[in-house]
């Protein structure tokens, strides 16, 4: 899953907002990736990411936005 990301932002680079706006339905995401990236990002980063809010979220931006604004609240 992580790669995929990876792999899809090295992709669109110069593109960054475009890829930022795609959807994460479109990506073939699902509840479970999500889940995983939660636990991912919360042990990378050291801090609690909430697979609840990540579900909230339309796009990788969105996504990106939540796991930010997890960290300030830290």
């Amino acid at each position: 899953m992580i790669h995929h990301l990876q792999m899809s932002l090295a992709n669109h680079t110069g593109q960054a907002d475009l890829f930022l706006d795609t959807e994460i339905l479109a990506l073939g995401i699902s509840s479970g990736h999500l889940n995983r990236l939660a636990k991912h990002f919360s042990q990378q980063l050291n801090t609690s990411i909430q697979f609840s809010d990540l579900a909230k979220c339309k796009t990788i931006g969105d996504i990106v936005m939540n796991i930010e604004s997890q960290l300030h609240q830290k």
